[in-house]
């Protein structure tokens, strides 16, 4: 397939929609995906897991093509144990200790050590911001648990390459990332050091262009959306190794291109945004129940719903009463919690998102008390919620977030925001006055990071 630069990887769902540019231009909306949940494991869970299937061959999977790969070796990532506690080389990214107040020592690529190290506030694990980007391959980075300063651990792991969803494991002890040419790429994480390790020598190879990725909060299936052929992936996942193996029947059709991917915090259902990929399908966001055991996904009876929206990032409300999708503006759709059917309120959309289609550009506080949507003319805009849905705004909202902001995350701690900054290489890291919703530079912010468009997924301690 003939390889995207960034520019054209904006508008790679807009061109393959017939009618699209006439819908946006009716509708005004637009979008991407979300990050995903990160909620802890069932310490109990059997490690084989029900709902694990071997799906078999490639040619057993409904004659999906293989994409002219092997499926015996491309179909599966293998996990090399011995990657798994990689240390990392005191030259490639650990902070040289200083005194506290010092303020003088750097890391091995020029950003400040802020005196603390970059651990939880009870001294255990720290928190690890995972980066995925366009041409420059993940990276990932240590949080300082008392400034929110990002300390480089892990660099450019697969540069070149074009990385457009990445999402964690619910615990944090693997990362899968999305490649626009039909790949997912999948790595170990080093809880101690934040340090990643490739779970394959080659990615796993499924043809199209991957675009989405989400886990389910249980931790038991990774899906892919893929543009190439408007279909959903499956995979299940071993949550001792971190082995993918394609579900029965995996790739599913869709009826429509896909866009973002949300899990409902219960794990019940999967909303997907989609964009109209003929003259005859329809946008809107698609609601799939998931069978437990397979994780094969069956679309509801009234799906799709808000079929005026085009694409958008997903994300849902802790509460898991609200969906919310950025398609060039904040639309609020209220949930059933039965059958997951979505009504828009009233007073939906609300200004902010103005970003990339496909980018991960609004998020929800781990807490339910705040979204952040980006806008890549530049502000950051910032609202305050209510267990109702309802929307405040944040006296000192917008803020300014640097270059073109593009993708927007917070820890699970609920104390600091990044903003990741399309084609400049960064990622801006502000701190959080919770009492406000005030939002403070951190010192040294922004920081360098390796490659364009940058997604990011966090992973607590």
């Amino acid at each position: 397939m003939t390889t995207l630069g960034p520019e054209e990887k904006r508008v790679t769902n807009l061109v393959s929609a017939l009618v699209l540019g006439a819908l946006l231009a009716a509708a005004g909306c637009g979008g991407g995906s979300a990050p995903p949940s990160h909620a802890t494991v069932d310490a109990g869970a059997d490690a084989a897991r029900d709902g694990m299937v071997d799906a078999g061959p490639a040619n057993d999977r409904g004659g999906t093509p293989d994409a002219g790969t092997d499926a015996g070796v491309d179909t599966m990532i293998d996990a090399r144990s011995e990657d798994a506690s990689a240390p990392v080389d005191a030259e490639d990214g650990a902070v040289a200790d200083a005194a506290a107040g010092d303020g003088g020592a750097t890391d091995a690529q020029g950003n400040a050590d802020v005196g603390a190290e970059a651990s939880d506030a009870g001294g255990g694990r720290p928190e690890i911001l995972v980066v995925a980007t366009y041409l420059g391959g993940i990276s990932s980075f240590r949080i300082v648990a008392e400034s929110g300063a990002l300390i480089p651990v892990t660099s450019s792991l697969d540069s070149g390459a074009q990385l457009y969803a990445v999402a964690a494991h619910p615990s944090g002890n693997f990362v899968y990332a999305a490649d626009l040419r039909g790949r997912v790429y999948g790595y170990r994480v080093n809880r101690d050091d934040g340090s990643l390790a490739d779970l394959s020598a080659a990615p796993l190879m499924i043809g199209g262009q991957a675009i989405s990725a989400a886990i389910d909060p249980q931790g038991r299936f990774l899906y892919v959306g893929n543009n190439g052929d408007n279909s959903l992936y499956a995979f299940a996942i071993d949550r001792t190794s971190g082995v993918l193996t394609p579900i029965m029947g995996s790739p599913f059709p869709l009826a429509a291109t896909p866009a973002g991917l949300c899990f409902h915090p219960t794990g019940a259902f999967l909303f997907l945004s989609s964009i109209a990929s003929s003259a005859t399908t329809v946008g809107g966001i698609r609601v799939f129940k998931l069978d437990a055991t397979s994780g094969a996904p069956q679309e509801t009876d009234h799906s799709p719903f808000a079929t005026t929206i085009f694409g958008g990032a997903l994300a849902a409300h802790p509460n898991g009463n609200f969906l919310y999708d950025s398609a060039f503006g904040v639309h609020v759709l209220a949930i059933d919690p039965t059958s997951g059917d979505l009504r828009e309120l009233d007073d939906s959309p609300h200004p902010g998102a103005q970003s990339d289609n496909l980018a991960v550009d609004v998020a929800v506080d781990p807490l339910g008390q705040f979204l952040w949507a980006s806008d890549s003319a530049g502000p950051l805009t910032a609202y305050r919620l209510d267990t109702a849905g309802v929307f405040g705004g944040v006296d000192t909202s917008p803020f300014d977030a640097h270059t073109l902001p593009y993708s927007v995350a917070i820890d699970p701690s609920g104390r600091f925001v990044y903003v990741g900054n399309d084609d400049a290489d960064q990622v801006s890291a502000f701190s959080l006055e919770r009492a406000t919703g005030n939002l403070q530079p951190v010192m040294n912010s922004p920081f360098t990071v390796h490659g364009l468009q940058p997604e990011m997924v966090i992973i607590g301690p």
